[in-house]
């Protein structure tokens, strides 16, 4: 989809978990086309570890590392933590910063 605005910023609350780890990466490089410079991506995900199908619905979990990787370069992550929605740490978010092409 072309789109042929820019944003200062994306936001989502966990949706990008049911895109698999590749399309993942495919989003963010996508998110980085549309950024203005130095715009900022907030998005949150279930933490941990691996994937799982969950009534035909992916579910894929994500670290600290495992997010950085998925990043690759032209973010830098400007915070991130671990919070509760159902249980004690079962989600973490990220504030992202385009870095400047």
């Amino acid at each position: 989809m072309e789109i042929d605005r820019r944003f200062d910023c994306i936001y989502s609350n966990k949706v990008l978990q049911h895109l698999s780890r590749p399309a993942l990466v495919d989003s963010l490089t996508r998110q980085w086309h549309v950024l203005n410079d130095a715009g900022i991506l907030f998005h949150t995900f279930w933490y941990g570890k691996g994937e799982e199908i969950v009534e035909g619905l992916r579910f894929t979990y994500y670290t600290e590392v495992s997010f950085q990787s998925a990043l690759g370069q032209g973010y830098e992550i400007v915070e991130s933590g671990r919070y509760a929605e159902m249980e004690e740490e079962d989600s973490i978010y990220f504030v992202v910063r385009k870095m400047l092409a």
